[in-house]
């Protein structure tokens, strides 16, 4: 029999129940019988039949009987209130979880024995904890969930002359709402369907869009449930301009900089959100909240069309910040990290920053003043000097940088910087001090249509980098040019109608190269080197490529680097990978794969797909696992890295 629900599914579940179930306080003899009226009655709670799983979990979370167990009721009735409460609250539980034929029935008894040795402690005056005593009763509880009911059908329903009622498959509403048809029932997934319905048309123009309460069908006969989400899209809405409010210390032009939507583009949730992680990022707005308010008479009543008004209320963040953090590594030990920042230095975000950070690897000290929006919106002029200590596998020494460069977005998805830099070294590496004195031109462009920084799942991110120097290498002058080029793919192999990944095929390839007549004369800082989380992940941190008699990295001139990564996402927060890598470090002049230099790894990852971005845990495994003088073993057998974000 079916019975359709015109209110909030979790409501008209609860009393489509009552409709169909007694409640009893008790189906055997009156719970209240031969209880003591003793203050602090100690009490046991029972389930039967043993409840498993996550019904367990949840039936026993919220129990006040367990919960308050600790304060011991006073008298019977303040102990049966509490187990009448827990009575109430366990149907609601099962019908959270989708058990909308369970029943909740409870038996109060007392325990004689029990009762007659609290009696004999109370009368020879004998102290005992709380804790230790005997329960003078036993709440029994007898929980039959019955069959779980499960999702027969799945709905939006908006405007008969709505685009999306013309074209809504079974298929785009199951990802839309992120359930499927099939799937256990649990009504708080209904509750957060019903805000996933809201922020797709949020982003389909629709900015006055009215979702109202789940209604359902619940057919007992099938243990179905038929949804049904009721949506009033109203206007489709163009912007016909934007009105900042807020600003005081912050130049209203730098704002206007970073909005991405233009008058005549239609609504688009997605564009808040674009501008708002530039303004964030920027770290001169600290909130960011925009309405859409309609024009007066603009409303085109032949295409149910409404021009709107982007509302921005900003709330500036405080210019000047001071930080400290920490951090392990297994690698890198402890280290600490202190910082001080302006973020807005004369109101148009101009940035003047200094931080000191040190571990074992390193100490690194770091000057720098950035300029926005010079000879173009977002265009900036950077000038900053680092002074960094180091002591790796391979070289130790003292680096003093400092330099200039410009960058420009020529687009989204496309940028490029040019600068000037100056670069001094005192380092010593394999029994050699290497001092120079260079001046370098570094060149950058970047090309990046990948959909999510952290986590892509579709798209290109190309990059190249090149700097030539001049100047002095140890006591002569000298000449080196160091490029590296940066390919990674994103081929979604399974996605849902909204376009998200849930299998997809990772790739990258990296080559880079080093022009100079004496290789021998090359800074160890300036060579190559592979290894490590941003490398082949199944070698250690710098340790792919020549090794001298000891095991101490040379560096080399030419890089060459690929591995493929198959993401598969199993569930809303859980996803796995597996993954092969492959990298070759050589002394000569060009990349080069496939020879005795190269060098294989292979492992698997699990990821958390949290709030910020996936936290990933991979292990890696070397093909090979070479050998020194000694016969002793150089690499690992594994090598296990835990960070933010994808590994590229």
């Amino acid at each position: 029999m079916r019975h359709y629900v015109q209110k909030s599914l979790l409501g008209i579940c609860t009393l489509a129940f009552l409709t169909s179930c007694d409640w009893v306080t008790s189906t055997e003899e009156d719970p209240t019988k031969d209880l003591f009226r003793t203050e602090g009655i100690p009490y046991d709670v029972t389930f039967t039949p043993e409840l498993t799983g996550s019904l367990e979990t949840a039936i026993k979370k919220s129990s006040k009987l367990l919960r308050l167990a600790i304060n011991q009721p006073s008298s019977k009735n303040a102990l049966l209130k509490r187990a009448k409460k827990d009575q109430e609250i366990f149907y609601h539980v099962l019908h959270e979880k989708g058990y909308f034929e369970g029943t909740v029935d409870f038996h109060a008894r007392d325990d004689t024995e029990a009762s007659n040795h609290h009696k004999n402690k109370v009368e020879s005056n004998e102290d005992a904890s709380l804790s230790s005593q005997k329960p003078l009763a036993t709440i029994e509880f007898k929980i039959i969930p019955g069959e779980c009911f499960h999702i027969g059908g799945i709905a939006i329903h908006t405007d008969e002359t709505s685009d999306f009622k013309q074209n809504q498959t079974l298929r785009l509403t199951e990802d839309i709402v992120g359930l499927k048809v099939g799937e256990p029932v649990e009504l708080r997934k209904l509750e957060v369907a019903k805000r996933k319905i809201k922020n797709y048309f949020l982003e389909k123009g629709y900015p006055f869009v009215d979702v109202g309460s789940p209604q359902g069908t619940l057919n007992k006969q099938d243990k179905t449930l038929y949804v049904t989400f009721p949506v009033s899209l109203k206007q489709y809405a163009i912007i016909d301009g934007t009105k900042i409010e807020g600003l005081s210390r912050i130049n209203q032009s730098f704002v206007e900089n970073r909005i991405t939507w233009k008058k005549g583009d239609p609504y688009n949730e997605k564009e808040i959100k674009r501008t708002q992680k530039k303004l964030i990022t920027s770290n001169t707005i600290s909130n960011f909240h925009v309405t859409a308010e309609p024009v007066q008479n603009s409303d085109d009543t032949s295409t149910n069309t409404q021009r709107v008004i982007m509302h921005v209320k900003a709330v500036e963040a405080r210019p000047r910040v001071i930080g400290a953090g920490s951090r392990y590594s297994t690698s890198e030990g402890i280290g600490g990290r202190v910082f001080w920042h302006h973020n807005n230095v004369f109101g148009n975000g101009e940035h003047l920053g200094a931080s000191l950070r040190s571990s074992k690897r390193e100490q690194r000290g770091k000057v720098s003043y950035d300029i926005p929006d010079i000879g173009g919106a977002e265009n900036t002029l950077s000038f900053q000097g680092i002074w960094l200590r180091e002591k790796t596998r391979a070289y130790s020494g003292r680096t003093l940088t400092e330099g200039a460069s410009y960058e420009i977005p020529v687009q989204d998805t496309f940028r490029t910087s040019i600068g000037v830099l100056n670069d001094a070294s005192h380092l010593y590496a394999q029994s050699t001090f290497f001092n120079s004195h260079l001046t370098g031109v570094p060149f950058i462009a970047k090309i990046d249509t990948s959909d999510n920084y952290l986590d892509p799942s579709k798209g290109v991110r190309l990059s190249f980098e090149g700097t030539p120097y001049w100047g002095k290498l140890g006591e002569q002058n000298g000449q080196l040019s160091r490029t590296t080029g940066t390919i990674q793919v994103y081929l979604p192999i399974k996605q849902n109608e909204l376009g998200e990944g849930h299998l997809v095929l990772a790739s990258f390839a990296k080559a880079g190269t080093l022009f100079i007549n004496d290789f021998t004369k090359t800074p160890p800082n300036k060579r190559f080197y592979g290894g490590g989380a941003s490398s082949i992940r199944a070698y250690s941190y710098q340790m792919v490529g020549p090794l001298d008699a000891t095991t101490v990295p040379l560096g080399g001139r030419s890089v060459a680097e690929w591995g493929t990564e198959l993401r598969a996402r199993v569930s809303e927060t859980i996803g796995l990978a597996t993954f092969f890598e492959a990298a070759a470090v050589t002394t000569k002049r060009a990349p080069e794969f496939g020879t005795k230099n190269t060098l294989y790894g292979a492992g698997v990852g699990i990821r958390y797909f949290s709030g910020f971005g996936p936290i990933r845990f991979d292990v890696a495994f070397p093909f090979t696992r070479r050998k020194d003088t000694s016969g002793k073993r150089i690499d690992s057998p594994y090598q296990f890295y835990i960070s933010v974000g994808q590994a590229f």
